[in-house]
This record gives structure tokens, sequence and C-alpha cells, in this order.
């Protein structure tokens, strides 16, 4: 009988920290957040502190992005995003939408 060794799957940690190093993905899993019926603030601050994880993991952490972000963190902490929620909302009513794109594209 021969013994065969399967591949073992890459754990979702590590794909994850290779999907968010792109940025068109991190373009759309951020419009997905916002895009959420309803107020889902803690993902929004959940998915933006694995986008820079990732960054930190891949060495593309730029000095400018990490104040950028501990300032809106520091704010998402306080206030829960209900200014981005209420923002999203009020374009819903007017049938907008907040879309992100990558400046830089492939």
């Amino acid at each position: 009988m021969q013994i065969v060794k399967t591949p073992t799957s890459k754990n979702y940690q590590d794909y994850l920290l290779s999907a968010l190093n792109d940025p068109e993905r991190i373009a759309k899993t951020i419009e997905v957040v916002l895009q959420e019926s309803e107020d889902l603030s803690a993902l929004l601050r959940l998915t933006l502190m694995d986008i820079m994880e990732a960054k930190i993991h891949n060495n593309t952490l730029s000095n400018e992005t990490k104040l950028a972000f501990d300032q809106l963190d520091q704010i998402l902490v306080k206030s829960n995003g209900t200014e981005i929620y209420a923002l999203v909302a009020l374009l819903s009513t007017l049938d907008l939408q907040i879309k992100i794109d990558s400046v830089f594209k492939a």
C-alpha cells in the first residue's frame, strides 16, 4: 500500500493576509461592508484591522496609512461609525451608493 501525502490547505488567516494585499480586493471588501443594510460598525472596524494586519504582514504599511488608520479607529471606537452608516443610509434614500475603487489598476 502506497502512502500518499496530500497538501494541506492554506488556513484562512494566510488566505486573508494574502488577499488583503491586493488594492482591488481591499476596495471591494470595504465597499461590501459599507453596503450592508444594517449598521455593522464592528464589521467595518474588524475589516479595517484585517487590512492593516495584512499590510504589516506584507511589509507594505506606510506611516501615513498607520496614522490615518489610528485616527479613524479612534473615531470608530467612540462613535461606532454612526456617521459613516448615516451617510450610507442617506445616500441609499437618494438611490446612490458609495463606490470604492483602487487608484492603481493592474
